[in-house]
Formats: C-alpha cells, structure tokens, sequence
C-alpha cells in the first residue's frame, strides 16, 4: 500500500502451499513530512499470528541526508538494540564519515567506520575503511580514484590493504571510457548483439554478429 505521496506503507509477502496463499512476512513504514523514511517495522506469521521480527529508526538533518539508523530485535516483550550507524556530509552533502556500532547488552561498542574525501568537483578521490580493535581504530582497506581531465567519469580505482602498518596494492581497474574521441552509432536493425551472462556482477560478453569496422563504440 502507498500514501498520497506514493510511499510505500506496508508490503505483505505470502507463500503457496499448494491451495492457497499463507503469509510470511510484513513490514510497515513511517515517514516524516519530507517524505523521508523513519520508521520501519518486519513481522513474521507464526502460528496464525503476526509477531514483531525488526525494526529499523532513521532521523536525517534539513537536507535530508540520513544521518542515524537503529536496527532492532523483538525479544518477545520488548525491542532490544542490536546495532546503529552515524553519517556526516559535508557542504555538497557528500558523506564523510560513517560510524558503526553494535550494542553488547548495556551499551554501544564501536564496530567499524568509514571515511571519505573529495575533489573541488565532488568526486570521491578515496575512502578508508577502518575497524575498532580493543581502544583504537585500525586501518582495513582504502579506495582511491582518479578522474579524466574533463571530470565526467572515472579514470582509475585502486584497491589497497592496510598490512604491517603500511598499505598495500591490492587491484587496480582502469577504465576507457575517458579517451573516447568519437562515436559511430550501430544501426539497430542491422547488426545483432549477444550480451552473456545477463545479469551479471563482476564481467560479461558481448556478442556481434558482423564486424564492427569502425573505431570507437559507445555502449
């Protein structure tokens, strides 16, 4: 179901048995006046009843960037803490810094955080991501990105590991799409593309069926 402003409400999630649907799960979702979402709640169908499962809290600041989450578990009584986040940004409403914690019982132990950085033009250059170890924070992984001339897309991304006190290269990608001089369109109705796996993660193919004889293609 969805309000006026086409928010989604609640979403309920059945299953067949073989003759007729039995539910499974609901969630239902509260938002303040910006349309932001604050509150969300998951239950599960057990014997013939409905019964509190999750529960997420979210606040954000005037420019509607969240800035905290709670995630909670229902104990059968009562909603118990289980872990919660804090995010900064800065001017551009970029985030900076992500903090993670989990709760140990009595209170709120830092767990992992991230940290970001930009260029004059808002592109993410590097992020550190770190975890909490005994009273410190300890290095993990850093990304850090370099960008074409023009700004518009990325140059290279390389992936470091944080060991024995110094960072290491783990992987770098290099992407082509920034030394593009020209494009030359393909007729749709005259060549045929074969795109394998679909969908995909990491790679796929993609199949012609005729030569392409010109240069540069934009895909």
């Amino acid at each position: 179901t969805y309000d006026v402003n086409n928010n989604m409400t609640s979403s309920l999630n059945q299953d067949w048995n073989g003759s007729v649907w039995v539910n499974w799960a609901q969630v239902f979702y509260t938002y303040d006046s910006n349309n932001n979402l604050i509150i969300d709640i998951q239950q599960t169908w057990s014997s013939n009843a409905w019964v509190n499962n999750l529960k997420g809290l979210y606040t954000y600041d005037v420019n509607n960037n969240q800035t905290s989450l709670i995630h909670q578990t229902w104990n059968g009584t009562i909603w118990i803490n289980t872990q919660q986040g804090f995010s900064t940004y800065n001017v551009n409403n970029k985030k900076t810094n992500a903090l993670g914690q989990s709760w140990n019982g009595t209170a709120w132990v830092n767990f992992s955080q991230s940290m970001f950085l930009y260029d004059a033009n808002n592109n993410q250059i590097n992020s550190i991501e770190q975890f909490w170890s005994a009273s410190a924070w300890l290095n993990s992984t850093q990304i850090n990105n370099t960008y074409c001339s023009s700004n518009i897309c990325l140059d290279t991304t390389t992936t470091q590991e944080w060991v024995n006190n110094a960072w290491l290269n783990y992987s770098k990608t290099e992407f082509f799409g920034c030394n593009i001089t020209g494009i030359a369109d393909i007729n749709k109705n005259n060549i045929s593309i074969a795109i394998y796996p679909n969908p995909f993660t990491s790679k796929t193919t993609l199949s012609f069926d005729k030569e392409i004889k010109n240069g540069n293609l934009k895909i």
